[in-house]
């Protein structure tokens, strides 16, 4: 999956949920995240990833494709030194073509680049299975854990 699919799935949920959700694209500069949202009064900002499933379970899942960039954690750490609000929403396929959706906070940004699947899915505050995207909402507005 690329993170153009990823960012319409995102995309379609904000506007079923009556949110604004808009893709910056790199022109504010380096390390800014994919998209800033309004959702139930709350802003804030994700940044997508779409890495390729390891074939093995305990292989790092951003090993070679699609890391956090030292800009990019040093945004989020200083967002959430700030008080904002920043997730990492990562889209996996596996070999098997299943999909999963996580929501991690953005105060992992330092470590989650040496995580693997296993240790991402108990990291996420938000883990779903099918593009609805259910009880994501409560996670985005309120928190997770």
């Amino acid at each position: 999956m690329k993170e153009k699919q990823v960012w319409k799935i995102l995309k379609r949920y904000f506007a079923k949920h009556s949110a604004r959700a808009n893709r910056i694209e790199n022109l504010i500069g380096s390390g800014f995240p994919d998209v800033n949202f309004c959702l139930g009064g709350f802003e804030g900002w994700i940044e997508i990833k779409a890495p390729k499933a390891p074939k093995k379970a305990k292989t790092k899942l951003f090993g070679s494709n699609h890391k956090l960039s030292q800009e990019q954690k040093n945004w989020f750490l200083e967002q959430i030194k700030a008080g904002g609000k920043c997730y990492i929403f990562i889209a996996i396929v596996d070999q098997k073509k299943h999909k999963a959706f996580l929501l991690v906070h953005g105060k992992h940004a330092d470590i989650i680049n040496d995580l693997n699947c296993d240790q991402l899915f108990e990291l996420a505050d938000w883990v779903g299975i099918s593009e609805e995207l259910k009880g994501l909402k409560d996670v985005l507005v309120w928190g997770g854990k």
